[in-house]
């Protein structure tokens, strides 16, 4: 009687030795491949040793696991979504807008004037101000401005060089020294860059502006919008 069991069912320890191979496989397998594969054992299960209940319960409880994977993984991509296109369409309200930037960053060179301005308590006996090329550090240009009364103090760099050539059109850093007497000091200065564009960046999953001069920032970077 027994011979006559189909060689095809399994037995316990079969379908405990199966089982391991499908766990470590799961996570390549679809939700549709998962039931099919269960179905089968369920079928060709060893009628003389049958699927004890742990192990039915335990796989109604993988592909119950599996199935809530997949339909969070869905609800997730559909947040995500939601928020790139919020975040694009803020970010697209930035065009043309004007941002403050820090550390004095300004675009000019090639006949385009740079502005910025910085505040003084105090006034000043003299204003030393240098532009900078960002990524190596020379110096580009360099002013000394006169006594100046308390106040906000404009300051503008023509894009010329310190020899008189016209700077390249770009990015470059503006600082100010104060100088009163035999103390000089170095007062932060305020510029700003008008948005040009907008686009996402994935790895960051956060919008990135585009200013004058091809200069990104994203938008953790931004502390005031001006009109």
């Amino acid at each position: 009687m027994l011979s006559s069991v189909n060689s095809s069912m399994l037995t316990t320890k079969e379908y405990e030795d199966q089982q391991i191979v499908a766990n470590t496989t799961q996570e390549d397998l679809g939700r549709d491949a998962f039931l099919q594969l269960f179905t089968t054992q369920l079928k060709n299960q060893n009628p003389l040793d049958p699927m004890g209940n742990e192990a039915f319960v335990a796989q109604l409880a993988q592909f119950s696991s599996l199935e809530s994977m997949k339909s969070m993984e869905g609800t997730m991509s559909e947040v995500a979504n939601l928020i790139r296109d919020e975040k694009f369409v803020g970010g697209a309200n930035l065009l043309g807008k004007k941002i403050a930037l820090q550390g004095g960053q300004v675009v000019g060179g090639g006949g385009v004037t740079a502005n910025g301005d910085i505040e003084l308590a105090n006034g000043a006996e003299s204003v030393i101000v240098s532009i900078y090329e960002p990524k190596t550090g020379d110096l580009v240009a360099r002013q000394t401005l006169g006594n100046q009364s308390k106040g906000t103090l404009p300051l503008t760099w023509d894009g010329l060089t310190t020899n008189g050539d016209i700077a390249p059109y770009g990015n470059y850093v503006m600082s100010a020294s104060v100088v009163n007497g035999a103390q000089m000091e170095t007062a932060m200065v305020k510029t700003s860059a008008t948005v040009r564009a907008v686009t996402w960046d994935a790895s960051a999953q956060d919008i990135l502006v585009e200013l004058d001069g091809g200069l990104k920032l994203s938008l953790a970077q931004v502390d005031r919008i001006e009109i």
